[in-house]
C-alpha cells in the first residue's frame, strides 16, 4: 500500500510543481547549482548564479554531528526551532548536545555525495499564508533556507539519504508522504545505515523534543514507533 500512496504522492507533487512553476516561474522553477558547503546531511549551501542558497532537503531529517561542542549547540538549537515551528512550543530550552551514532556517517555519506558537485534543485512551497481560497506561497522559511528536492546525477538525493540509512522519513513534517515510508522500511530490512544499530531513535526524540507530544500530527503516529 505505501509503494502505491508514494506513487500518488510522487504523481501530485509533481503536478504541484507544475503548477507552481507556471504560476511562480521565478521562485519555484528547478535550477542547477554547484553544493559548496554540507552543513549536515539534510542540509546543504548550492551556489545559485551570483548567491549562496542554503537548502533543506525535503520530507527527511537525518542525525546530527559536530567537530565541536560549540558547533553542535548550534546545530541542535536550529533542529530545536525547526521542531518548535510546528510544535507550537516558545519556551527556551538549555541544549545539551551529544553526537547521534552514525550522525558522522550520514555527513560523510553526503559530503562525498555531492560537495563540489553539480545539483538539480526543485524548490517546493517552505511557508504557506493567510486563507486557503488566496494563499500566500513563499519559497523561503524562517530560516531563510529553500525547501526543495534535490537530484544529482539523475537520482533523487533525500529519497536515497532514506533508502541507505542515512535519514529519517521526516514523520512529524510530512505524514503523508509514505513513499519515504516505504524506502525507510526497506533501509530497516536491511539494516542499513543508522538502522545497523540496535533501536536507533529519530532525531527528533535523540535530542528529547517536544515536537510529537504537542504537535497533532504526532498523536497515534511517531509516538507509537518502536522504542
Amino acid at each position: 500500500m505505501d509503494l502505491i500512496i508514494g506513487y500518488v504522492m510522487d504523481a501530485a507533487r509533481w503536478t504541484l510543481i507544475v503548477l507552481l512553476t507556471w504560476l511562480y516561474p521565478a521562485d519555484f522553477t528547478a535550477w542547477p547549482g554547484k553544493v559548496t558547503e554540507v552543513i549536515r546531511a539534510d542540509e546543504i549551501k548550492v551556489k545559485h548564479g551570483s548567491k549562496l542558497e542554503t537548502v533543506r532537503l525535503y520530507g527527511i531529517d537525518s542525525p546530527i554531528w559536530w567537530e565541536t561542542s560549540n558547533s553542535g549547540a548550534g546545530l541542535i538549537e536550529a533542529k530545536l526551532q525547526e521542531e518548535d515551528l510546528l510544535s507550537g512550543e516558545t519556551t527556551a530550552r538549555t541544549v545539551t548536545p551529544k553526537p547521534y551514532p552514525q550522525g558522522d556517517q550520514a555527513l560523510t555519506y553526503t559530503k562525498g555525495r555531492v560537495l563540489d558537485k553539480l545539483v538539480m534543485v526543485q524548490p517546493l512551497p517552505a511557508r504557506v499564508e493567510g486563507p486557503w481560497y488566496k494563499p500566500k506561497l513563499h519559497v523561503y522559511d524562517r530560516y531563510n533556507r529553500i525547501i526543495a528536492m534535490v537530484s544529482v546525477e539523475g537520482e533523487n538525493l533525500n529519497k536515497e539519504l532514506v533508502r541507505k540509512g542515512m535519514a529519517w522519513w521526516y514523520r512529524p513534517f510530512v505524514p503523508f508522504e509514505r513513499g519515504f515510508k516505504r524506502l525507510q522500511d526497506l533501509a530497516e530490512a536491511d539494516r542499513a545505515g543508522l538502522w545497523a544499530a540496535k533501536n536507533p531513535q529519530p532525531p527528533w526524540k535523540w535530542q528529547g523534543t517536544v515536537i510529537e507530544k504537542l504537535h497533532p500530527l504526532q498523536r497515534g503516529g511517531v509516538s507509537q514507533e518502536k522504542k
